[in-house]
Order: structure tokens, then C-alpha cells, then sequence
């Protein structure tokens, strides 16, 4: 099993910011997971064009993130750089050679988050080449999330139909044996009376809110509708019952596996569903 802690950013001009917390990592190899921390980036497309299109700059992050994976016996990194220009996706992809020119000599793992595609969707997010980037690195996170989301109206995060879409194209492109479905652990509280951003929230918090709540098995997703004030929500989230469908889809794809963002907004009951190895 890995874990993925969200430890390093890489700003607008390529520096690495590195927030480790060294008694978590202890804990976490204690138990005896894998620790391969997380690369986002602080800015969006065109503020991080400049850094990704310069080979040089490039090096200089990749440089920097290999001293942390090797001087913390870190066991490899995981990427997520979402948000890009289509047409930076070439650079993308050698970001990921310059890395695996580092991690692979000395026997480091490399997995990145990819956005979630489907047939009619093959157009969207076409900075991220699955086939070029499935050949190079060990793991392919497809983010299997977010249909329902923030900016948009009410809707299931990933419903069962279009996430069995998503599977299925990305086994087109992606070997099953490289292939992890990402499913959702959160979900989203949408303020239907007033409107705007729907707001991330944790399972904890839903459970204690009272409202009208129940479960689409068509989406394989739970629900809730309550007031507050005079003001009516909307959430879609994730329960064990939703999480237990996607488990489902795994096996019934045959791919590597799953994996889930995030740790701390599950349903508790959803780790009675994995066969306790501690």
C-alpha cells in the first residue's frame, strides 16, 4: 500500500517548497506503507507555462525533488500537475522523463494523477497523453471524480455509468496492471437557495447534520437535503455503499487497483470493506 502526503509544491519559477512532516512519515512506515509524497503546483496554466517550457528550469525541479525523495528514504513521488495549457503537455512529458532520469537508477517508483476522460470526452485535457504517460511511469491514478462539481450544479461526484466510461477508456490507453481507479471520499454541499461554489466536505460533517438524506443505487452515490436558516442544500457525497460499488468496478475491470483522495473525509465503515492488514 502507498501513501501520498501532499508535501511539495512547485512555484511559478520552478522552486520546490516542501512542507514534510517527519513524525507522520514515521508513523506511516511504522505501519508499513510505502511514502511516495505528492508534487502539485501553486499557479494555473499560463503562470506556470514559462517554467514548464524550459528544459533547464525543469532540471532544476526535478534536480530538487530527487535530493528530497533521496535525502528523506523516500520510496518515490507521485505526481499531480493538473491544470495546464493543452499545448504544454509535451513538456509534461519530458518533466516525466527528467524525473525517471533521476528515481530509476536508484530503484525510486514514479505514479501520477491523470484527469478522467471518456470517449466523448476525448478531447478535454488533452495536455495529458495517457498512452505516452502510461509507458513511462509505474502507476496512472485516473481521477475518477468531480462530474458533480464545485462551479456546477448538484450532481452525483462520480456516478457509477460515467465512471464505468472512464474505466473503460482508460484501459484503451492505460495497462490494467499500471491502472488505479481514483474514487472520491468527499463530497460536495451546494447552497441551492443562494448559489455560487459549492462547498468540500467531509463525511464527519454530513453525518451530523439532519436533513432528508438517502442513496441512488443507479449513481452509486449517497445524497442529503437539508435548511439551514431558510436557505436549502443540496450535498452529494460518498458512503461506504458508494465507495463498495466503485471497489466493485475495480475488480470487475481488472485493473491494478484504486485509490482515494482524500484521507480524513471517508465514511469510517469504508475500511471495514478492505481486509485489515494491522
Amino acid at each position: 500500500d502507498i501513501v501520498a502526503p501532499a508535501y511539495w509544491f512547485i512555484q511559478p519559477n520552478g522552486t520546490v517548497v516542501s512542507r514534510d512532516e517527519p513524525e507522520v512519515v514515521a508513523q506511516m512506515r511504522a505501519w508499513g506503507l510505502r511514502v511516495m509524497p505528492m508534487v502539485q503546483k501553486y499557479s494555473w496554466y499560463d503562470r506556470m507555462h514559462p517554467w514548464i517550457a524550459d528544459p533547464a528550469a525543469r532540471a532544476r525541479t526535478a534536480d530538487q525533488l530527487a535530493a528530497l525523495v533521496m535525502n528523506n528514504g523516500y520510496d518515490g513521488l507521485h505526481i499531480d500537475i493538473e491544470n495546464i495549457n493543452d499545448d504544454d503537455g509535451g513538456y509534461l512529458t519530458a518533466f516525466i522523463d527528467q524525473l525517471l532520469e533521476r528515481l530509476r537508477p536508484q530503484g525510486r517508483s514514479l505514479s501520477i494523477a491523470l484527469p478522467a476522460r471518456t470517449q466523448a470526452q476525448a478531447q478535454w485535457y488533452r495536455a495529458f497523453d495517457y498512452a505516452a504517460i502510461a509507458q513511462r511511469v509505474d502507476l496512472v491514478v485516473v481521477m475518477a471524480y468531480d462530474y458533480g462539481y464545485a462551479a456546477g450544479r448538484p450532481a452525483p461526484i462520480a456516478p457509477l455509468p460515467w465512471v464505468r466510461e472512464v474505466l473503460a477508456y482508460s484501459q484503451t490507453y492505460i495497462p490494467n496492471t499500471k491502472l488505479l481507479l481514483g474514487i472520491p471520499f468527499y463530497g460536495y454541499d451546494w447552497n441551492v437557495t443562494r448559489g455560487g461554489l459549492a462547498r468540500y466536505i467531509g463525511v464527519n460533517e454530513i453525518v451530523g447534520k439532519a436533513g432528508e438524506r438517502g442513496y441512488d443505487p443507479a449513481a452509486g452515490a449517497a445524497w442529503l437535503q437539508y435548511t439551514a436558516g431558510r436557505e436549502r442544500h443540496m450535498v452529494w457525497y460518498e458512503n461506504w455503499q458508494s465507495v463498495e460499488a466503485k471497489f466493485n468496478l475495480v475488480v470487475e475491470a481488472d485493473v491494478q487497483g484504486w485509490a482515494a483522495w482524500r484521507l480524513g473525509y471517508e465514511d469510517p465503515a469504508v475500511w471495514n470493506l478492505i481486509t485489515p492488514r494491522r
